[in-house]
């Protein structure tokens, strides 16, 4: 992944949850153009290391169903 592209895409980033995934404590983030628009990514992150463990995509206008799924389905740290 890569993160420096992401910090500068602007936009909003918000922590909606707290969940455990394959074993880790990870935080679920979500992405969103404006402040009041539809969901476009959305972040499932390490809480330790910070890496990304999974991103979905609900593509350009986001809002709607879900356009890919990026994910790890075992990670060993």
């Amino acid at each position: 992944m890569f993160p420096t592209a992401l910090a500068q895409r602007g936009g909003e980033f918000t922590i909606t949850s707290k969940e455990n995934y394959l074993g880790r404590e990870a935080y679920s983030v979500e992405w969103k153009r404006e402040p009041n628009g539809p969901v476009v990514d959305q972040f499932l992150v390490d809480g330790m290391t910070g890496f990304l463990l999974r991103q979905q995509n609900f593509g350009k206008p986001g809002g709607g169903a879900m356009n890919t799924q990026l994910y790890f389905e075992d990670v060993t740290f």
